[in-house]
């Protein structure tokens, strides 16, 4: 028999009793027998099976425990008293001839909940060690071997505990800082939370917020890996465990992005959100946008309890509502539609670059809604990740009115290959919507969202200006290529040739322009580039005729 063992052997203590006798007799007293201990070592090992093994179809791992007879240190398979076999299926078996010897070698085994960063369906991860302080538990020091089984062939693993892990900002400049927010299921005082950075050293989170981890990154540029760990008890006794890691980029010119790490999936956010736990049957959480000043100028800000603009990001499954993603969207805001007093009206649709399905809903309520109420019916409708699923109720501020119009942005992104649907979306009161239209547009116009296993990189271009006093002025423009700017690219490009044209007309004083003037004008264009969408093609317009009142102003002089 071929065997391959791991290297790690267990050693426990057993003892066995000799009895000695001696000769002697009569009433002259002989030699009385005398018990004397001699103590035998326990060993443990495991042994890998393979697919299509006779004890595990789907492969597993038996745990092989016996004495050391000969003292050789060694296992012999003469030596063996009893095994366990766990397999990738869940099923495991206990050989009860001489199984007691388990009571000194302990096995433990822990559920691993689906989307573990180790296992994508769950699994087992099972833990052998000596029970070194006889107290008939598999403490933490006493652990010497462990080993992760992957579920195969069958559909056994927990839910997800940690349903998302957002990184505020996600690109950080070198020594910066960045702020980790889990958002975990149900949690517990009594769950243990552990977060790791990539060297597997153990970091301090807050003592009153243990899910969240405020960290400072290093002094290159490039990616570190954060890893969150929780452990927990489920209703039936059973520890259940989940990892997840999340990637933060670090560069010279840092970007105030925040990354939301899902099942398989994260999104990237703009600035200007804050996120919150969203548990219950779902994968996602809530974002909540920083309040805005209101059209009409006012001396003060709303505060923070006055949230004007709600949304979520959540990743599920297709779960029959189609086999692409605007089948998927269609179904969905059906189902919303279906749930509420009123009318939902798609006020516009768009096929992103990358194929996701970006749309606008006008909604109007025969009965009025506050805005956390009509959120909480849109989630449980769009975004838990089973039919019939519920998450957690979100409970409305003190300063929310009941409303009738409201609008839904909502970006629909969706991979067959692995059934997974990614969601992002914004929910405003209408009359409000022009506060923040940026926001709007760059959450749910600009869906981003990679694997989560996928590094930003970032790239630092460095220019050299040239000497202005003798050498000619260059334009440089710089263009958002997104799908959602070909309104503002084509407005360039028709402006191209009467910018053109007054280059021409005005070539020969062009270069008697002061650098420092050009300069300023040119930031001006990129100042009113950056304005609202509504703007821009106006405001192109006008720099053509602020640039020809430079060259019109400098050939007077």
């Amino acid at each position: 028999m071929n065997v391959q063992w791991s290297k790690k052997t267990l050693i426990a203590t057993s003892v066995a009793s000799v009895l000695l006798s001696g000769c002697g007799g009569g009433s002259d007293g002989g030699t009385t027998t005398t018990p004397v201990e001699a103590q035998k070592d326990a060993l443990i090992t495991t042994l890998s099976l393979p697919a299509g093994n006779a004890e595990c179809v789907n492969g597993g791992l038996k745990v092989i425990a016996g004495y050391d007879d000969n003292e050789d240190g060694a296992l012999a398979e003469s030596e063996y008293v009893s095994n366990k076999t766990i397999c990738h299926d869940g099923t495991q078996q206990t050989d009860q001839e001489g199984s007691e010897i388990f009571d000194q070698a302990l096995v433990s085994i822990a559920l691993i909940a689906k989307t573990d960063s180790r296992c994508a369906a769950g699994g087992q991860l099972v833990s052998a060690g000596i029970d070194k302080n006889k107290n008939n538990i598999l403490d933490e020091s006493e652990i010497e071997s462990k080993e992760v089984l992957c579920s195969i062939g069958a559909d056994f693993a927990p839910s997800a505990i940690i349903n998302s892990i957002t990184a505020n900002p996600a690109i950080v400049a070198p020594n910066g800082e960045t702020t980790l927010t889990a958002t975990i299921t149900n949690l517990l005082p009594t769950d243990k939370i552990t977060w790791l950075d990539e060297n597997n050293q153990e970091l301090t989170p807050d003592v009153n917020s243990p899910e969240q981890l405020k960290v400072q990154v290093g002094s290159q540029a490039g990616q570190v890996s954060y890893t969150l760990s929780i452990e927990t008890t489920n209703a039936d006794g059973k520890s259940v465990i989940q990892t997840k890691d999340i990637i933060i980029s670090i560069a010279e010119a840092p970007a105030p992005t925040q990354s939301v790490v899902l099942d398989s999936k994260q999104v990237f956010l703009p600035d200007g959100y804050t996120t919150a736990s969203l548990t219950g049957d779902i994968t996602g959480t809530v974002i909540y946008a920083e309040p805005a000043t209101t059209i009409a100028a006012q001396s003060s800000q709303p505060t923070p309890n006055n949230t004007e603009l709600v949304g979520f990001v959540a990743e599920n499954s297709a779960m029959q509502r189609g086999s692409t993603a605007e089948e998927i969207l269609t179904s969905s805001i059906s189902a919303f539609a279906s749930s509420i007093s009123g009318k939902v009206t798609q006020t516009s649709q768009t096929i992103l670059t990358n194929g996701d399905i970006n749309a606008t809903y006008k909604i109007n309520l025969s009965t009025g809604l506050k805005l956390t109420d009509l959120l909480n019916t849109l989630i449980n409708q769009v975004a838990v990740n089973k039919v019939g699923g519920v998450a957690s109720t979100l409970i409305p501020s003190a300063s929310e009115t009941e409303l009738n119009d409201y609008q839904l942005d909502i970006t629909t992104s969706y991979n067959p290959a692995d059934d997974s649907v990614v969601i992002t979306s914004t929910l405003i009161q209408s009359d409000r919507v022009a506060a923040y239209s940026d926001l709007i547009v760059s959450t749910t116009s600009e869906s981003i969202q990679a694997s989560k296993d996928a590094k930003l990189l970032v790239e630092n271009d460095t220019f050299s200006a040239l000497d202005q006093t003798a050498s000619k002025a260059d334009f440089l423009f710089v263009i958002d290529n997104s799908g959602s700017m070909s309104d503002e690219q084509n407005a360039i490009s028709d402006l191209t040739k009467p910018l053109l044209i007054l280059y021409q007309t005005q070539v020969l004083i062009l270069w008697l322009v002061p650098s420092r003037q050009i300069q300023r004008h040119l930031e001006g264009m990129a100042t009113q580039m950056i304005s609202r969408k509504s703007r821009v093609i106006s405001n192109l317009g006008q720099v053509v005729v602020q640039l020809k009142q430079v060259f019109i102003t400098q050939r007077n002089h």
